[in-house]
């Protein structure tokens, strides 16, 4: 297949490297020469691999009082949990999260006449697989949107990467499900090379990693950045995303928000990338949005018979 022309993310990213990093870049390319192979496992653990926090007791708690369910996506079980019996809200975590750090958003969605679906994507949690990429945490998206389990889903709510992920999927499916998008990795391809950069990985090792996943999934990773993927999407759309959060900046969210007429922005402060998701006035934001527009979704639904 032809790969992406990743250049223009390299030479966009205007990254400032210290020069401890530009010496750790130094042994890196040394090491590509002499030994490229690992340097290429090296790279691939250090990028792929996610790293989600040990279970809370009360996380602990709400996975016992949950339906367990498995579906497969690529070979790999990808498990599952659903509480509740009313129409359907997907939580959908980011890199190196899990299904259960919405916690806080459970009871009062349980409360509303809601159900929740919550899961832990590949090679996170008690998922299967060591390593994952955005292209295959999409993969499993789409394959609960299209499973049984996924056929009453009203609302759905993503952080991070699984902001990106149902991006991805919806930019191909008409699933007319309401969004609400915290934390979102639009750029995602922008803060991609921006971390390999700054890490100090030469550039004919990631490009040659990065055209091997895309050499996998058959896909070109620069055709679905969120960014630019957003924009076709019509499903009613809330971003909730903090001014103070270093981990994906708040920009692009604003900007779409403020060009799109089916995306309503709400910003938070002091609540960084991560503490928002356990906000009270996010979550009661969060689910009056999806009680909301569950009119929509009926309608549109309807539309289609």
């Amino acid at each position: 297949m032809r790969h992406s022309n990743f250049e223009l993310y390299i030479n966009s990213t205007n990254v400032r490297i210290s020069k401890n990093v530009k010496f750790f870049g130094k042994i890196l390319t040394a090491w590509q020469w002499l030994y490229p192979r690992g340097i290429e496992n090296f790279i691939r653990k250090k990028f792929f691999t996610p790293n989600p926090k040990p279970l809370t007791e009360t996380q602990s708690n709400w996975i016992k009082k949950a339906t367990t369910i498995q579906i497969e996506s690529r070979g790999r079980k990808i498990q599952l949990w659903k509480i509740g019996t009313g129409p359907t809200i997907l939580f959908i975590h980011g890199w190196s999260g899990r299904g259960v750090q919405f916690q806080n958003f459970f009871q009062p969605a349980l409360d509303a006449g809601f159900s929740v679906l919550f899961f832990d994507a590949p090679a996170h949690g008690f998922s299967e697989g060591d390593m994952t990429n955005y292209l295959e945490v999409t993969e499993s998206v789409n394959n609960i949107l299209n499973h049984e389990i996924g056929k009453d889903i009203t609302g759905i709510v993503s952080h991070s990467l699984g902001s990106a992920a149902i991006i991805n999927h919806l930019s191909n499916s008409d699933h007319s499900a309401s969004l609400v998008l915290i934390s979102p990795a639009l750029r995602l391809m922008e803060l991609l090379f921006t971390n390999l950069q700054i890490h100090g990985v030469p550039k004919k090792t990631y490009v040659k990693l990065l055209n091997e996943v895309e050499e996998k999934f058959q896909i070109q990773l620069a055709t679905r950045n969120p960014i630019d993927l957003i924009y076709g999407i019509r499903n009613s759309m809330l971003i909730i995303h903090d001014n103070s959060d270093k981990t994906t900046p708040v920009g692009p969210s604003f900007q779409v928000a403020e060009e799109l007429d089916n995306v309503e922005f709400m910003g938070t402060e002091g609540y960084g990338h991560n503490k928002v998701l356990a906000q009270q006035f996010v979550i009661e934001k969060a689910l009056k949005f999806i009680v909301s527009h569950q009119s929509e979704m009926v309608n549109d639904n309807f539309a289609k018979v």
